[in-house]
């Protein structure tokens, strides 16, 4: 073999190879217009059993889809913000319920002030006053029966006033005790 058989060999060789390619290269592009036929086709089918209609009516669907989602969305925010506010709002009403409560007791706990007040007005205090008046008035009534019977001399001996001062004082003794007394019973009536 010359060099000039090689040369065409290698011609014939690098011209084989490159016809290979194309041959290769056309059955690709043959592979690709199958492909994008029956792409169309399937497209085409797609169309036929959606139709332009509902394919429309699907998008419609999704979007009403997802303003309904967004919607929700802006519902549970806003029901957290309510759920928010009713636990506070019960909280305080709870310390309302709490205060009215502490306030019953107080207004009951003054009730019963006023009503053990009333008590020692009505019963505890009139007698005192009257065991005072008492007092006052047998002295009276003891200096007025010595003068009617002309004892001046006992009226005026030195003895006399202390009786009655004696008296007076155990008077107010025994109110002063008294009164201490109907307190100290008002203070356990009132606990």
């Amino acid at each position: 073999m010359t060099g000039d058989e090689r040369n065409n060999n290698r011609k014939n060789a690098a011209s084989a190879s490159e016809s290979s390619l194309l041959f290769e290269i056309r059955l690709i592009e043959q592979k690709i217009t199958e492909l994008d036929k029956n792409l169309n086709e399937i497209y085409s089918l797609l169309d036929i059993r959606l139709g332009g209609d509902e394919v429309k009516r699907v998008l419609e669907l999704k979007s009403m889809l997802d303003e309904s989602a967004k919607r929700t969305s802006d519902i549970r925010k806003d029901f957290g913000e309510i759920s928010e506010s009713l636990q506070k709002t019960n909280e305080k009403l709870a310390h309302l319920e709490l205060e009215n409560s502490r306030l019953n007791s107080a207004a009951r706990k003054s009730e019963k002030e006023i009503e053990a007040i009333h008590k020692y007005i009505l019963n505890a205090g009139p007698t005192i006053y009257d065991l005072t008046g008492i007092t006052g008035a047998l002295a009276l009534i003891i200096t007025s029966i010595l003068i009617f019977n002309d004892k001046w001399d006992v009226v005026r001996a030195w003895y006399y006033p202390m009786i009655f001062g004696i008296a007076l004082a155990t008077a107010a003794i025994v109110t002063l005790k008294s009164q201490r007394n109907t307190k100290k019973r008002l203070v356990a009536q009132v606990k």
